[in-house]
């Protein structure tokens, strides 16, 4: 969609205005405060999308016409269109005109048909963009846009990575957790314990075993009747509880029911025609009161007519009043010439002077005189003065852009350094402890697989049973030798027996040891995450140390070249001034004329010549105006008598007043009668006027039933009573299907009708009753079951033991398997951790893609890259060096630019589809943007809108010449 013209018939404060000329590509409407570019973006928005429910937020006109007007537009078939909508009434359907045909559309189908059933959501928060929508997220969201940002989750191929990392968590808190009570492993060793503490308390009797089996089975099926009958009073307490919540809208939806039952034949007036209503009483009001004061004013017309006299006498000398006119005022103006011209000559002489004397020593008279070389002059100076400010301002440019070089270069060098102190204060500060450090990290990894693939050893004997063994095998030994020469035998078994303790005393303490060399696992892991971590910061520190020495290079590279580019205009300053010094000798003018005031030396010369020739001229007016001076006296003369002590003047003024004042009186003789005749044809007209008001009036009364003009108010009380039933009644109704669904509305409003708020209440309260009788019921039935069932385990018999012993050893071949299997999963969480870091850097959707890439430009590469996060669905932006900042941490001018390149991706995305693309309403996005990042932006605008229509208002003339000097067309809101 391309606007071409907009046409406001009453708008805020613009009334019959057009705005013309408007094509494709960046549009700027420039204006001060107050000018109406705000009202302009609202008619915009309200035209093409539907102006708001309340009144106030409408714009009605504050200076007459129509509420409303039309926007022609271009579709992206090339098609011309007119859309015309008004504001006095929100819920009517805007009016589509094709211009080919001039064929009409009253429905909102055609429309959506033709914007490809664009809504107002998308339109407000994508297309149409201020800094209240640009500072937030929550626009977006509301334009249902969200899932093209976060599409990240689904993965390839049907698998989801959080999905799978969620799983595998749920999976190892399942089976353990350090602490845990309730985990797989937990479970199994208390199931241990329990079976060993029964096997050692087991004891014999099973003869009441099976009745009491009986009895439990039937507090059973007593319990879950009991149950049952619960859920069902649950159910019902739910019903009566949503009734009462929406028994006063039923009250309300009934009280609504009766008024309208009052209306049943009421026929509501448009409020086109209430419009109509008033302002055709307010005309007859106005044209009434008109009536009335045009009697008055025709009354006190013929009253001054009546008193009006004149002297036909003084009459007949009317003729000679004009000449007399113009020859008294140009006697006394020549008087006045005359003395003026004095004074000039004088000041003519003096001025000639003082310029002379202004010029300093090396001019004179003569050379002021007879120069005439001043368009040379002139273009030569204005010629040399533009080259010498050009090249001081390049050389000042430069000058500075070479201290911004080095303030660069010192700011690279010290982030370098900052750096090298980072990575040097670190554990691994080299290349060879970085080799060193992944020999050992992949060495650690060898020792954890192998150490979570080994078999589970035996449990070690305590340290103090070695060394009581050790002790009964020495007590063994002396034994053995005191008794070998009384009881050989003896002492012979005695020593064998303190030979073999020794010996599995020894075996034992050497296994021993060798499962105490045997690493931690724990321990191991997280010394591989530790060295881990310190080779990624090495790396990082490292990769950003590399790009600062880069980017410190090129900068010394571009400042070397400027300072050279400076050396040479110097040198070229030098020798303009040069021959700037030979043009001026060989004119003959002084050496200390400077280009600059060349031209001011032209004008001062040209100036002196003019003086000179006025003095002639002034000289020979004088002359002139004495002779005519001296033939109006004369004339005068032949004409009228002077009195004693009056002037010529004196008296041909007395005669000129006398005449004056009887022309006064005839002219407003003739002016009286004239606005007499006016007065009467304007009576007629306004009695004509009124009937006609009145039979309009009593057309539309007629139209809706009303008698007369005074039963309107009450008509208009009536429709607002209907207005407010109907109202009350669909809010009721909504109100009560949002509580209990659409369907079930009508069951639901017949059992209130059979209802009252203490009947309900009563009934929940029997109901809440009965419930606590049953769970106190439920309560002494699960009691009863309980100390059944522990009386049946007290009475199994001893038979049973072979079967517990059974389940131990099933039990602990479980635990066994189930701490393998917790390992597993925990090295698979760690894989897929890695996977979900690669698959978040690798599959990002198109409009973050394209959002990065402008984002990029504008901020000129301080931030490279955008990310949706797999976690949280969060946007995270990439800075220099690896750094990852929220949208929420960044500065607020940073943040509108990324949203606003957010905007434009999505504005890219959404067209892709085919959609019609809607023209990109701005206000004021570059305000809170530095001088750089502004005109990236205005460079990105426009290169965004050579695809479409991109309209900015902005009161900020900065930002308009910005965008100008980037192509864009700049108008002017007045």
């Amino acid at each position: 969609m391309i606007i071409k013209e907009l046409h406001i018939d009453g708008f805020g404060i613009f009334h019959d205005h057009r705005i013309t000329g408007l094509n494709s590509g960046m549009e700027v409407l420039y204006g001060a405060n107050e000018a109406g570019k705000s009202t302009l973006l609202d008619f915009i928005r309200m035209t093409l999308m539907g102006y708001p429910r309340p009144n106030d937020q409408r714009r009605p006109p504050l200076k007459g016409g129509n509420h409303g007007g039309s926007i022609f537009f271009e579709d992206k078939t090339g098609k011309t269109w007119e859309i015309r909508r008004t504001g006095t009434n929100h819920n009517a359907p805007p009016t589509l005109i094709d211009q080919t045909t001039l064929e009409e559309f009253r429905d909102q189908v055609q429309f959506d048909k033709v914007v490809s059933n664009a809504n107002s959501e998308i339109f407000e928060n994508i297309y149409a963009i201020g800094l209240s929508e640009l500072f937030q997220m929550g626009s977006i969201d509301k334009s249902g846009m969200k899932d093209r940002i976060y599409s990240l989750g689904t993965g390839v191929v049907g698998l989801d990575l959080r999905a799978l990392e969620s799983e595998l968590t749920k999976k190892s808190r399942d089976l353990y957790i350090p602490r845990g009570s309730t985990q797989r492993i937990s479970n199994l060793v208390s199931d241990l314990n329990e079976l060993e503490g029964k096997l050692h308390h087991m004891d014999a009797g099973v003869e009441r075993y099976d009745q009491i089996l009986h009895k439990v089975g039937d507090f059973r099926e007593k319990s879950e009747e009991v149950s049952n009958e619960i859920q069902c009073i649950d159910k019902e307490l739910e019903q009566l509880k949503a009734r009462s919540d929406i028994y006063q809208n039923f009250v309300d939806l009934e009280d609504a029911r009766k008024k309208l039952a009052e209306y049943v034949d009421f026929q509501e007036m448009h409020d086109e025609d209430v419009e109509n209503i008033r302002s055709i009483q307010q005309r007859l009001d106005d044209r009434k009161k008109q009536l009335s004061e045009s009697q008055k004013q025709l009354d006190e017309l013929r009253d001054r007519l009546d008193k009006v006299k004149t002297d036909e006498n003084l009459l007949e000398f009317l003729p000679k009043k004009g000449w007399l006119e113009r020859a008294i005022p140009e006697y006394e103006s020549r008087m006045t010439q005359s003395q003026r011209e004095q004074e000039q000559i004088s000041r003519l002489k003096e001025e000639r002077d003082s310029l002379l004397s202004r010029l300093g020593k090396g001019y004179s008279s003569d050379l002021l005189a007879q120069f005439n070389q001043f368009d040379g002059l002139r273009n030569k100076g204005e010629e040399v003065y533009k080259k010498l400010e050009s090249l001081d301002r390049s050389i000042a440019l430069k000058k500075e852009r070479l201290e911004d070089r080095n303030r660069a270069v010192r700011e690279i060098q010290t982030a370098v350094e900052q750096f090298e102190h980072q990575r040097d204060s670190g554990n691994i500060a080299t290349e060879q402890d970085a080799v060193t450090g992944r020999k050992k990290w992949a060495e650690l990894e060898v020792k954890f697989n192998e150490l979570i693939s080994a078999p589970t050893s035996q449990v070690d004997l305590p340290t103090w049973l070695h060394f009581g063994a050790l002790v009964v095998a020495i007590i063994a030994a002396v034994g053995a030798v005191l008794l070998w020469e009384t009881y050989m035998w003896f002492g012979i078994i005695g020593l064998l027996g303190a030979v073999v303790i020794s010996v599995l005393i020894l075996s034992s303490w050497r296994s021993g040891g060798k499962r105490n060399d045997k690493p931690d696992a724990i321990e191991l892991q997280a010394k591989i995450k530790e060295l881990e971590a310190q080779l990624n910061s090495y790396e990082k520190i490292r990769d950003a140390i590399e790009e600062k020495v880069r980017e410190r290079d090129r900068l010394v590279s571009l400042k070397r070249e400027e300072e050279d580019q400076v050396a040479q205009e110097e040198k070229s300053r030098e020798e303009l001034e040069r021959d700037w010094f030979e043009f001026i000798t060989e004119l003959g003018l002084p050496a200390g004329l400077r280009p600059s005031a060349a031209g001011d030396f032209c004008e001062r010369a040209k100036n002196f010549q003019d003086l000179e020739r006025k003095q002639k001229t002034a000289e020979l007016a004088r002359g002139e105006l004495q002779k005519k001076m001296e033939g109006f006296e004369q004339e005068i003369r032949k004409m009228i008598l002077a009195g004693d002590g009056e002037s010529i003047t004196e008296a041909a003024s007395r005669l000129s007043n006398q005449l004056e004042e009887q022309e006064k009186k005839k002219n407003e003789k003739s002016s009286l009668g004239e606005r007499l005749e006016r007065e009467n044809h304007d009576m007629e007209t306004l009695e004509k006027e009124i009937d006609r008001l009145e039979g309009e009036g009593d057309a539309l009364y007629g139209k809706y039933g009303i008698g007369s003009a005074e039963e309107f108010p009450e008509f208009l009380k009536k429709q607002t009573e209907y207005r407010e039933a109907v109202d009350q009644k669909n809010e009721a109704r909504r109100l009560i299907e949002s509580r209990c669904g659409k369907n079930r509305f009508d069951g639901v409003v017949h059992d209130l009708r059979g209802l009252d708020p203490p009947e309900i209440n009563r009934r929940i309260s029997e109901l809440e009753e009965r419930k606590k009788e049953l769970d106190r019921d439920r309560e002494g039935i699960n009691q009863s079951i309980g100390k059944l069932s522990e009386d049946a385990k007290k009475l199994i018999d001893s038979e049973e033991q072979a079967g517990l012993l059974e389940e131990r050893e099933v039990k602990r071949a479980a635990l066994a398997d189930a701490y393998r299997e917790w390992m597993s999963v925990r090295l698979a969480e760690r894989v897929i951790s890695h996977c979900k870091l690669k698959y978040q850097e690798t599959r990002q959707p198109a409009v973050i893609r394209r959002t990065a890439e402008i984002f990029s430009a504008i901020t000129s590469g301080r931030y490279g890259n955008i990310q949706v996060s797999v976690d949280d669905e969060a946007l995270i932006v990439f800075g220099k060096g690896g750094s990852r900042k929220s949208v929420f941490e960044l500065s607020r001018g940073t943040r509108e630019q990324l949203l606003l390149s957010l905007r434009m991706g999505l504005i890219d995305q959404y067209e892709a589809s085919g959609a019609e693309p809607l023209p990109v309403v701005l206000d004021d996005v570059l305000v809170n943007f530095d001088k750089k990042r502004a005109s990236e932006t205005a460079r990105q605008l426009t290169s965004f809108a050579q695809k479409r229509q991109v309209l900015l208002f902005t009161c900020h003339k900065y930002i308009a010449e910005l965008l100008e000097a980037e192509g864009a067309r700049v108008r002017t809101v007045d």
